[in-house]
């Protein structure tokens, strides 16, 4: 991971987002979500379990113009780097809590049926850069281990349990405005 944090911070440092209008929010998961208050020098960790999501403080102080806020960002991903590094929580990790967390935050502010909606309230949609480096994957919806038919029998990979929920959230995310670039990497190798 250590890598995927430098390549961010070379991106930012180097300027190549110049327009004005790009924002950023930075979630971490483990055993919970962990949401930043990025307007502040130091950037505050704010966890929230996954049983009761819920943005822990107002969404302007999590979402935040990157040109304004740039050293704040910078400072966390050093943080997360020096913090994350040896964490011991590698048999599960809230993926799923984590794509709903980042929902919650680009979702729809307000109704876009009225007749002339204010663009304050409209979706704030965006792109979702997951970075999962746990094969253990908890949370709804629940993952259980299947065979695969080329694989040697003490060999398994995870399929979900309901596909009906991973098309939901997909759905959810599309009508939003919202896509995902989902980067995983494991200890062990990854089957297409």
């Amino acid at each position: 991971m250590s890598a995927v944090i430098e390549s961010i911070k070379d991106t930012i440092a180097n300027e190549c987002f110049q327009y004005d209008k790009t924002k950023v929010a930075i979630i971490t998961y483990d055993t919970s979500i962990h949401f930043y208050n990025l307007k502040n020098t130091q950037p505050i960790m704010l966890c929230v379990s996954d049983e009761e999501m819920f943005l822990p403080c107002p969404l302007s102080n999590l979402l935040v113009n990157l040109q304004e806020y740039q050293k704040n960002v910078l400072n966390l991903l050093d943080h997360i780097q020096n913090s994350f590094i040896n964490n011991p929580c590698k048999d599960s990790n809230k993926l799923f809590s984590a794509i709903n967390a980042a929902y919650s935050l680009l979702a729809t502010k307000g109704d876009k049926n009225q007749p002339n909606p204010d663009p304050k309230n409209m979706t704030i949609g965006g792109k979702l850069v997951i970075f999962n480096s746990s094969s253990s994957i908890t949370g709804h919806p629940k993952m259980k281990s299947k065979n695969a038919p080329n694989l040697p029998k003490d060999e398994i990979i995870y399929a979900p349990t309901d596909d009906k929920q991973l098309s939901t959230m997909g759905i959810n995310l599309t009508n939003e405005n919202i896509g995902i670039d989902l980067f995983v990497t494991s200890e062990g190798y990854t089957v297409k």
